[in-house]
Parts: C-alpha cells; structure tokens; sequence
C-alpha cells in the first residue's frame, strides 16, 4: 500500500475516532440495559460485530438473538433488543442498540467487556 493510501486511511481512522459517539445523545437511564440509552452502532452488521465482541467480566463468551424491536420515549429511531445468554442457556441480560450510527460505540454496559 503506498503511503498516500495508509496517509488516507489514517486521517480517516483519526476522524471516526473523534467522531463516533459511544452513547446516544441525550441518553438516560443505564447504558444498554435501557432503552432510553440504546448502545449506538453502524447498521446491522454493527449490531453483530459488537454483539460477538462482548462478554461477561469473568471472560465467558456471550450468545445473542435478537428479540424484537421498539422504539425510546426520547428517540425516533427504531431500536433493536438482543437478548445476550451464556453457553448453558442461562440468560444474562436484554440489550438494545441504535443501529443508526456511523460508526460502533467502544462504550461497553456496566458488567460485560469487549474483546
């Protein structure tokens, strides 16, 4: 790759990073668990590469399926609810995420980790 072209990517990298918010504006409530403060990601494909980047604070890998969708008091967007379980079935929580953004949030709910 020539210089100019990693110059580019970069810039852009750079710009994503100081541009992507990791919450929603004007989000309340806990971040993720409510839906008032939905997890804000870029499009469906977000929605997944987030999902399977998450696990629990004991570094068990998390499941998830998709549970619906609804819409926040304090948003216009249509917001999509995961719910996350571990291996064993056992469900760990319900998640909701803002597939309208552009970019993915590094921001990660109170309990979980991103790999």
């Amino acid at each position: 790759m020539s210089k100019k072209a990693n110059g580019f990517s970069g810039l852009m990298e750079s710009f994503f990073q100081r541009f992507v918010p990791d919450v929603v504006q004007g989000g309340k409530g806990r971040f993720g668990y409510d839906a008032s403060n939905p997890i804000p990601v870029a499009g469906i494909q977000g929605e997944y590469l987030y999902l399977s980047r998450l696990k629990t604070e004991a570094g068990e890998r998390l499941s998830y399926r998709h549970n619906g969708s609804c819409y926040a008091a304090n948003s216009v967007n249509e917001l999509d609810r995961f719910t996350m379980t571990r291996a064993d079935g056992t469900v760990v929580c319900e998640l909701y995420m803002d597939k309208f953004h552009v970019g993915n949030s590094q921001k990660v709910p109170q309990g979980l980790l991103l790999d």
